[in-house]
């Protein structure tokens, strides 16, 4: 995040970056700040959830490649990942 830059303008301007898609209607999803999360330091992630009229990812910037996963439950995940994506789930699916 850039120095007077919004945090959910930073999320759009990282999303377009690293995928190519634009992010539309962002509702936050949540704040991850557990100093535990990462081994590398003390990491926070604001998270949020929106919408997209394109939803072809493609890498970008320091991405190598960026696809959908399918069967995401089934990889190995960095981190808390695994908690972000299931609050994600539960809140866009009730689940």
């Amino acid at each position: 995040m850039a120095i007077g830059e919004q945090v959910e303008d930073a999320c759009r301007r990282e999303l377009m970056e690293e995928t190519g898609i634009v992010a539309q209607d962002l509702t936050l999803l949540g704040v991850y700040s557990d100093a535990a999360r990462d081994p590398r330091g003390h990491i926070c992630s604001i998270v949020y959830v929106g919408s997209s009229s394109n939803l072809e990812p493609h890498g970008g910037d320091d991405a190598v490649s960026a696809e959908w996963i399918a069967n995401w439950r089934e990889r190995e995940l960095a981190f808390d990942h695994w908690e972000i994506l299931e609050d994600a789930e539960r809140f866009l699916f009730g689940a």
